[in-house]
């Protein structure tokens, strides 16, 4: 089985169609992942105009155990799913190299430019959601040193 999680109805479609084999399941939010009938799937996750990470989807995404997830994104964030096998792919993919990833084949899969922690990541969408500095402090629980305050102030 495969769990298609996008927004865009083109990108499912186009997915559809590659992975002609199977049962495909196009899911938007995590209201409709049901963590028993869609265990062990294997996921596909498209993060154009879709922030799943640091989210009650990927939450549930982790629950299901998945075989192996890709996941369309221009940047790799490492451990973003703990011990899960995670492999992140630019929009560009050649269909051919898609295909070998999907059937376990070697391909060529270009690393990203940019690889963020999963903190780093957190920060960077807090940022993306106008959060104030003092907000994103306290929802992610860090705190400034000391010398970095009073630079700050001076």
């Amino acid at each position: 089985m495969f769990l298609i999680i996008t927004r865009d109805t083109m990108f499912f479609t186009a997915m559809k169609n590659i992975l002609s084999k199977g049962n495909v399941v196009h899911i938007q939010n995590e209201e409709e992942i049901d963590v028993m009938l869609h265990q062990h799937a294997f996921v596909i996750i498209d993060t154009l105009m879709n922030n799943v990470f640091h989210s009650n989807l990927l939450t549930q995404i982790e629950r299901l155990k998945p075989v192996h997830v890709i996941i369309f994104s221009p940047f790799n964030i490492k451990r973003c799913l703990g011990k899960v096998p995670v492999t992140f792919v630019p929009r560009t993919i050649t269909i051919i190299d898609f295909v070998a990833l999907i059937n376990g084949s070697y391909c060529s899969v270009p690393e990203a430019d940019v690889s963020l922690s999963r903190k780093q990541h957190q920060v960077l969408s807090c940022i993306a959601n106008q959060m104030t500095t003092e907000d994103i402090l306290e929802k992610l629980k860090i705190s400034l040193k000391r010398s970095t305050a009073i630079n700050t102030i001076s």
